[in-house]
């Protein structure tokens, strides 16, 4: 093993965070080297494998296993992307590991990651969830197989990258039609006020942040206390692409309940889980009893506060360019979708239509009506 525990030559006993590497820079018939590390086993290995490339041995032309290279991605993934990114491509992990782990890159060919999809495919998506044994039977979607999929090409293009593999290896995803969101249904604002009244005290600033506020809900649960200007009545965000905005606070609700919450912590995280003194991962549960508590028929989740919040924005007469800047869409394209949402427009269109054509209405000829666009000559 080329990463081993030190231990100390008096006592012979191994010091926890101290590693031994050990490498041979011209091949092993050359000399060998050695190197104490400080810092945990996956950040020696990573050290390692650098060493490893920059000798002259190429070790990287062996055709390692997934396994053998997959902590060194892990943990340079960890250090190029957010926490949420970094949580949900480790909730992934297991799957992939447990099918393509032991393999060499030469076995992964086309044939392979096809069986991986149709094994995925016949797989129930949720085998420890057995308390009720008539429910039926749910597998895994297409969607949730491209975005495995997407962390696993992400690996084999870093492998291709890094030497460890002869070629760039691309998985073949699913199609689109396969793979379309379902659609949103957007609740009353009736209901909306009743989930908000609803959920524990704890979670309602969050709520308001994602529906008097359109933030997203990574933005909203690392929202930092000096990014809330209750003086200037805004709030300094940093979305995708540590991207940053400012959104004003929209309501009394939400300014009430960030003053409540910059009471509490004024400084650092705004939010922060008792349980793991970090800040809140989600807040899927919380949601789910609020709207079971509240009547809410739709599937209540995180991003429909945020749908929520553009649909009634617009709704309220905000411009659609400023909707666009306090959500932070890069394109007012995917702004306008929430037009579609906007469901008493269409009534209203319907009425103006039936005002002219509808059966009450006495028919007159096209003549005598000056307003037909097009009159009988």
């Amino acid at each position: 093993m080329a990463v081993n525990p030190y231990k100390d030559k008096k006592t012979g006993e191994i010091e926890p965070g101290v590693w031994i590497i050990d490498w041979w820079p011209l091949g092993r018939n050359g000399p060998r080297r050695q190197r104490r590390y400080y810092g945990t086993e996956k950040e020696a290995f990573v050290y390692w494998m650098d060493k490893v490339r920059s000798s002259k041995r190429q070790i990287n032309t062996v055709n390692p296993r997934v396994l053998d290279v997959l902590p060194a991605w892990m943990a340079e993934y960890k250090n190029d992307h957010l926490p949420r990114t970094v949580g949900d491509m480790q909730q992934c992990m297991p799957v992939l590991i447990k099918f393509f782990g032991k393999l060499f890159f030469a076995e992964l060919v086309p044939a392979t990651l096809e069986e991986y999809k149709r094994l995925r495919l016949e797989a129930e998506a949720y085998p420890e969830r057995k308390k009720d044994p008539d429910k039926p039977r749910r597998t895994v979607k297409p969607r949730t197989i491209n975005k495995e999929l997407s962390y696993l090409a992400a690996f084999l293009r870093w492998a291709y990258e890094s030497g460890h593999c002869a070629e760039l290896i691309r998985p073949k995803r699913f199609p689109a039609k396969m793979t379309r969101s379902p659609k949103v249904r957007i609740p009353s604002a009736e209901a909306l006020a009743r989930l908000i009244e609803t959920i524990e005290d704890h979670y309602r600033p969050i709520c308001l942040l994602m529906f008097h506020g359109g933030l997203r809900v990574h933005e909203a649960l690392n929202i930092r206390g000096a990014w809330v200007r209750l003086d200037h009545n805004i709030i300094h965000v940093t979305g995708k692409g540590m991207k940053e905005r400012i959104v004003p606070i929209m309501s009394d609700p939400l300014r009430q309940a960030l003053k409540t919450a910059l009471e509490a912590r004024p400084e650092g995280y705004l939010f922060i889980n008792p349980k793991t003194e970090k800040p809140y991962r989600d807040i899927k549960k919380a949601l789910k009893r609020a709207a079971k508590a509240a009547g809410v028929p739709e599937h209540v989740h995180h991003h429909l506060l945020r749908h929520s919040f553009g649909t009634y924005a617009l709704d309220a007469g905000i411009g659609i360019r400023q909707v666009q800047e306090y959500m932070g869409h890069s394109s007012i394209t995917t702004t306008e979708k929430y037009v579609q949402f906007l469901a008493h427009r269409r009534t209203e269109d319907a009425a103006k239509f039936n005002a002219r054509f509808g059966v009450n209405q006495n028919p007159t000829s096209t003549a005598d009506n000056p307003k037909d666009p097009n009159p009988s000559e």
